[in-house]
C-alpha cells in the first residue's frame, strides 16, 4: 500500500513540473505570436503555482517588457531576487530592465559577465562553454530599446557564441539581426 501511494505521490509531483514547464513554453508561444495578453496571464499562473521557478519569472518579466511596461518587469525580477530566487536568467532580467531604463550600461555587463560565469558547464561535451540560453537572453537584452540602449556589439558577441553552442535556434538570429540594425 505504501508502494502504491509513494508511487501515486511522485506521479502527481512530476505531473505538476510538466504542466509548470508547458505553462512556460506555451507563454513563450504567445509572446513569439505577439498575443501578449495571453502570454502575460498563462505566465502569471506558473509563476503563482511555482514562484521560485526562474524560467517563469524571466519569461513574465519579459512579457512586460515587450508591452513597454518595464516598472512592472523591475518589480518582478526584485521580487524574485528578493524571495531568494538567485538565478542567472533573473540576473540577465534586471539588467535589461536597468539598460532599457537608461541605467549604467557597464553595470549591466556585470550583471551578465555573473551569469555567463555562473552557467559556463565543467563537464560533458560542452565544457567551458557557457549556456546558450543565458547568452541568447544577453543578446535580447542589448537588441531590444533604442539605438541609444545597450551595446550591440557586445549583444553581437554574445549572440555570435550561442550560435556556436545552439546553432538551431532561431531566436539568436532574429536578436543578431536585431543587433546590427542598432
Amino acid at each position: 500500500m505504501k508502494t502504491v501511494l509513494l508511487s501515486f505521490i511522485g506521479s502527481l509531483s512530476i505531473c505538476a513540473v510538466t504542466m509548470a514547464q508547458s505553462d512556460v513554453e506555451t507563454g513563450k508561444k504567445f509572446i513569439y505570436y505577439e498575443r501578449m495578453t495571453s502570454a502575460k496571464q498563462v505566465l502569471q499562473k506558473a509563476v503563482a503555482s511555482n514562484p521560485k521557478d526562474a524560467q517563469a519569472i524571466y519569461w513574465l518579466g519579459q512579457t512586460y517588457i515587450f508591452n513597454k511596461q518595464t516598472d512592472s518587469a523591475k518589480t518582478v525580477y526584485q521580487n524574485a531576487l528578493t524571495a531568494g530566487v538567485n538565478d542567472p536568467l533573473i540576473w540577465v532580467g534586471t539588467g535589461h530592465v536597468e539598460i532599457l531604463e537608461g541605467g549604467d550600461v557597464n553595470a549591466a555587463k556585470q550583471r551578465f559577465e555573473q551569469a555567463i560565469t555562473a552557467t559556463t558547464s565543467t563537464k560533458g561535451k560542452n565544457k567551458g562553454q557557457p549556456s546558450a540560453e543565458i547568452l541568447t537572453a544577453i543578446g535580447r537584452a542589448m537588441a531590444s530599446g533604442s539605438s541609444q540602449q545597450g551595446d550591440p556589439n557586445y549583444g553581437i558577441d554574445k549572440l555570435k557564441q550561442a550560435a556556436q553552442v545552439d546553432p538551431n535556434n532561431p531566436d539568436i538570429y532574429i536578436n543578431l539581426g536585431l543587433s546590427y540594425l542598432k
